[in-house]
């Protein structure tokens, strides 16, 4: 198998985090809005879970990538984590990003429709999917981006889900969950965290589906410690 492209490196680490209009939404929905003490315990335990996911995951080996500073100075992360996941054999891939803040405002606009336009891709589509969490289905969305410089059209397609603790559905597809906590000094206190699962498009579907979902398993007992709160 032909190995996939590989994504512009400077713009991949940028692009997940870094925008001027998710900066403009985050001051807005957080005016008026008291912050509160973060549970410090909660916040290492979540730290720590992150911190365990396992480099090696089915055939994919992991290679860490350092946020950028822009990015730690706008989130105020308890912790990110990125990581492209690539099969040696194959060289088929797959980047990790995972990122949870002790507030929910401080995440408020940085999601895929607003922070990968902002450096240079084009959205084609964006339609709503289910995965597979412990055994359960749980909503996401998947967006496809394009595009072109240097002679070189890329691809790529972005997994996208958020984790609120505190509900019974604490998984959630996009942004207006998190606008809808930030409201609630209590509910933005128990912070969020965002996932994403980035893959080049050259990667047949049936691989992309399988290497998903070996990156989803790995990452859920991380979710199950970021849904359960503080007071799990």
């Amino acid at each position: 198998m032909r190995p996939p492209a590989r994504i512009n490196s400077r713009a991949a680490r940028a692009a997940p985090f870094l925008s001027a209009v998710a900066l403009i939404a985050l001051c807005l929905h957080g005016l008026g809005v008291q912050r509160q003490p973060a549970d410090t315990k909660y916040l290492a335990r979540v730290a720590a879970a992150i911190d365990a996911i396992p480099y090696r995951i089915g055939p994919l080996v992991g290679t860490d990538a350092a946020p950028t500073p822009a990015a730690v100075r706008l989130l105020k992360p308890n912790r990110i984590l990125q990581r492209c996941y690539t099969d040696p054999q194959t060289g088929a891939s797959l980047t990790l990003l995972l990122v949870h803040c002790a507030d929910v405002r401080d995440m408020l606009g940085h999601y895929p429709p607003v922070c990968y336009p902002a450096h240079g891709w084009l959205m084609d589509d964006s339609a709503a999917v289910d995965i597979a969490i412990e055994g359960s289905h749980a909503p996401a969305r998947l967006y496809q981006f394009s595009r072109s410089g240097d002679d070189i059209d890329q691809r790529m397609s972005v997994l996208s889900f958020f984790v609120l603790p505190g509900s019974d559905s604490p998984v959630v597809a996009d942004m207006d969950a998190l606008v809808r906590a930030a409201r609630s000094p209590g509910a933005a206190g128990l912070g969020a965290a965002q996932v994403q699962i980035v893959a080049t498009r050259s990667l047949i579907q049936g691989a992309q589906a399988d290497l998903t979902d070996i990156a989803l398993r790995a990452i859920e007992p991380s979710i199950r410690t970021i849904a359960g709160g503080p007071h799990s």
